[in-house]
């Protein structure tokens, strides 16, 4: 056998790129979490990129990267039973997320994190949640009628994350967040 087919009977997938200025990493992780190592050629330059697993593979998203100063970065995060899967991936990287991207409250992408909010973990903090500003007039306006149906909305979680956006952030888990609305075209630095 190969060493490929050897990585594959343990359910672990692994190959390496490498060019003159960067090595590549890719693997898939006993858990189903795909993860992408990229090491600059700048010293202690490494990012690791994580595809994580949502409800057995039933759809949501979620995704981390690790950055060089120990931090995560997360987009989405899956639905709402995902929440503890979350928690504990945040945790076994050092507990900081710096930045959480939030494409959009559907149930499938936002619920992970409210979740994590909800739940008021003492381990683990959230620096900056970046979303986009879905709102209850939007969803009931002309211009988003061919693209929200009546199904479709019950899945939208824009009350309950205005619900933790607009709070006294009184919460261990909440205080100091900065929530920031992205909108298309936004640059963020």
């Amino acid at each position: 056998k190969s060493h490929k087919a050897d990585a594959k009977d343990e359910k672990t997938q692994s190959d390496t790129t490498k060019d003159e200025t960067n090595k590549i990493e890719t693997k898939v992780n006993e858990d189903g979490t795909t993860e992408i190592v990229c090491t600059t050629k700048e010293p202690g330059e490494e990012y690791t990129i994580y595809q994580l697993p949502m409800m057995d593979n039933a759809g949501g998203a979620g995704y981390a990267i690790a950055l060089p100063s120990g931090k995560l970065v997360m987009i989405d995060g899956g639905y709402q039973l995902d929440g503890d899967y979350i928690h504990d991936f945040i945790v076994e990287h050092g507990g900081v997320v710096e930045s959480w991207f939030i494409t959009h409250p559907h149930f499938d992408h936002a619920g992970g994190l409210l979740y994590n909010l909800e739940q008021d973990f003492s381990d683990i903090s959230i620096e900056k949640i970046y979303y986009s500003p879905f709102t209850q007039e939007f969803v009931e306006s002309k211009e988003a009628q061919p693209i929200i149906s009546k199904e479709t909305e019950s899945s939208f979680l824009f009350n309950q994350f205005e619900a933790f956006r607009t709070s006294d952030n009184s919460k261990q888990n909440l205080s100091g967040i900065e929530y920031i609305p992205v909108k298309v075209k936004d640059q963020i630095s």
